[in-house]
């Protein structure tokens, strides 16, 4: 069978009394701006891509609630293809008897209707299969609506795409797609909808813990804030449950809903996974930590080990629009330079005091090339006094950078500098997807504070190695 995962983001009318329903055959729930797919392989994992911008002839004022989910505005909306050249497109690239798989079963009312409105044919589609159904037909779940974000949580899925881009939604549910037993869930799917019903309502089945046991569990409580609770010692350090010894540990990864996780090294008795929980009481409104140490079982068969010597990891930089699309630093060299208008150093994530230093290091003595705009932002009030004494600040500012407020900003384009169309940013914060710091036509590579600072300099993204330190 040919299945291809489709999404679909449309503009609506700015008024549900807006004149334009009256030239209408049909009422039209929302008029198609872009076509997203992705081919599920004969294993049910995602193949090749497809995604399309059209341009609106009903709706073609941005609706500001379509606006800030999607992206979209009146620019990209200029630049996109009629809905018939799209469709046809799109079905030259499906193929012949092609089944949509879609999450709910808003796109194909609204694929539907589009079809309608623009006399278009819809009999080269061999039908729709919405993949709700089947992921609550396998996961106890009842007949109640789960979104996208939900179901890539229960497996685990990192949130690699954008959100509410269609080729973004595609590809993520393709991704859940993968993680189901389709084969049974097609053949149950006819009776999916009376299966569902037929549950009590929050009806769950028993799950069996199939991971390890916890090692210990602690719990704190009383903190003003969930930053205090993550900035007591209590929650962060691990003291090796076996030898009461030190451990290393490396960042912390947040797994969404106030979960975090982390590992902890002892030199002796090896590696210790720690995850942490945070809840606020809603009573007195402060936040609760529990702490949880596993370790795995003694007779523990691994698939793979992977070993991986530090010492030979190069510099990396991440390449628009995705953090795993990366280049390291030798690879870049061999490149024509890339020049850059904007960096950012700092914000909520690589603005530790490390990160400081690290960059400062680079800095001292230079001066930020004269095309470049510089952004240091501390991670918090603590970590921007301590720059102060140390001096960092004096480097920053002697070097041209501009030394902002600990925030959250330009991870989200909520800042001072926001990215114009065409511009290219070196960022050392965690996201660089469309449109994430600024215009969507803007460009942001993620990097270390290191080469965040040799590219300040530069102009260019540049190898932090090669900068003479100033001692």
């Amino acid at each position: 069978m040919n299945y291809v995962v489709v999404d679909l983001e449309w503009n609506q009318a700015m008024s549900s009394k807006s004149s334009v329903f009256n030239k209408l055959p049909i009422h039209l729930g929302g008029e198609i701006i872009e076509i997203g797919a992705v081919k599920l392989k004969e294993d049910m994992t995602p193949g090749e891509e497809f995604t399309i911008d059209v341009k609106p002839v009903y709706f073609r004022r941005m609706h500001y609630k379509v606006k800030k989910i999607t992206g979209f505005d009146k620019e990209r909306l200029a630049h996109g293809i009629a809905f018939a050249d799209a469709l046809e497109q799109f079905r030259a690239w499906c193929g012949d008897g092609v089944t949509f798989i879609t999450w709910g079963n808003d796109d194909q009312r609204i694929m539907e209707q589009n079809i309608i409105i623009h006399d278009l044919d819809w009999d080269w589609i061999g039908g729709w299969i919405n993949l709700q159904l089947i992921y609550n037909l396998q996961t106890g779940g009842d007949k109640n609506q789960k979104s996208l974000a939900s179901a890539m949580e229960h497996f685990e899925i990192e949130q690699t795409r954008v959100a509410h881009d269609a080729l973004g939604d595609a590809y993520n549910t393709a991704l859940v797609a993968s993680r189901l037993d389709m084969a049974d869930g097609l053949r149950l799917y006819p009776d999916a909808a009376r299966i569902l019903a037929s549950r009590m309502p929050n009806f769950k089945p028993p799950v069996e813990n199939e991971g390890p046991d916890t090692l210990c569990h602690e719990s704190f409580e009383g903190f003003e804030s969930k930053a205090v609770a993550f900035a007591d010692e209590r929650v962060t350090k691990l003291a090796c449950p076996h030898c009461g010894g030190e451990t290393a540990c490396l960042k912390w990864v947040n797994q969404g809903d106030q979960r975090y996780m982390n590992i902890y090294t002892c030199p002796e008795h090896g590696a210790f996974l720690v995850r942490a929980k945070f809840r606020k009481n809603t009573e007195d409104n402060t936040w609760s930590a529990n702490k949880l140490v596993y370790e795995a079982d003694e007779d523990a068969e691994y698939e793979q080990v992977v070993e991986i010597n530090l010492a030979e990891v190069r510099p990396t930089v991440a390449f628009p629009h995705l953090p795993g699309n990366a280049k390291t630093i030798d690879e870049i060299e061999a490149m024509e330079p890339i020049k850059i208008d904007q960096v950012v150093i700092g914000s909520c994530t690589n603005g530790r005091m490390e990160d400081m230093r690290k960059a400062a290091a680079i800095l001292k003595g230079h001066k930020v090339h004269e095309d470049v705009r510089v952004m240091v932002i501390p991670a918090t009030q603590k970590i921007y006094k301590q720059c102060i004494h140390e001096g960092l600040m004096d480097i920053f500012v002697d070097a041209g950078c501009a030394v902002n407020t600990p925030s959250c900003g330009p991870c989200m384009g909520g800042h001072m500098g926001v990215m114009a169309a065409g511009e290219k940013c070196v960022s050392t914060t965690n996201r660089n997807f469309v449109g994430r710091m600024g215009h969507v036509d803007s460009l942001i590579y993620l990097a270390s504070p290191e080469v965040a600072a040799a590219s300040a300099i530069a102009g260019c993204i540049a190898n932090p190695e090669k900068v003479e330190v100033v001692e």
